[in-house]
């Protein structure tokens, strides 16, 4: 007869790390109020964060991918980046609505940003011709009546003798 096999769930392990310098300490502990975390949930979530980076691509990976996609890396991206930081306009959409743009930019075969500047080109150039559409309908109305008209000199005239008083 077979052992029979225990297959409990591993027990959590406490890590202990002695004589941390003060100042260490003391920087973690900010960091983790920063945070809102305990020192316990800090210390946990560098823990977490050190070991995902080893599963994270190497810098050669990433600017390998890069230059197959054929972007912009190291101080042309910085400089990229910047400048459009400088002049640019940022929009941040989440969830349903960013996936349901990047779903129509996909449909027109366009990059999102590109599908964003035409859509906002589009509703600037449709804003400004009714605003012109408008003016030309308020003015086609006013030129339809006849309103009186009079010699300029002459209504400057009864003006200035209204504030004059009456005529003596």
């Amino acid at each position: 007869m077979a052992p029979k096999q225990n297959h409990c769930p591993p027990m959590p392990v406490n890590l202990s790390v002695k004589n941390v310098p003060d100042d260490l300490a003391e920087r973690l502990r900010r960091r983790a109020a920063h945070a809102h975390r305990s020192l316990q949930g800090e210390l946990m979530a560098i823990l977490e964060a050190a070991v995902r980076e080893d599963e994270a691509p190497t810098s050669a990976e990433v600017l390998e991918g890069v230059g197959r996609r054929g972007l912009a890396a190291g101080d042309e991206a910085a400089t990229r980046l910047r400048r459009a930081r400088e002049r640019g306009l940022q929009v941040l959409l989440e969830g349903e609505e960013l996936d349901e743009i990047r779903r129509i930019a996909r449909r027109h075969r366009l990059t999102v940003s590109e599908w964003v500047r035409r859509s906002l080109r589009s509703a600037r150039a449709e804003d400004l011709s009714a605003d012109v559409e408008t003016r030309r309908r308020v003015l086609a109305r006013a030129v339809a009546h006849a309103f009186p008209t009079a010699d300029i000199d002459r209504m400057l005239a009864e003006i200035e003798r209204g504030y004059a008083g009456p005529e003596s």
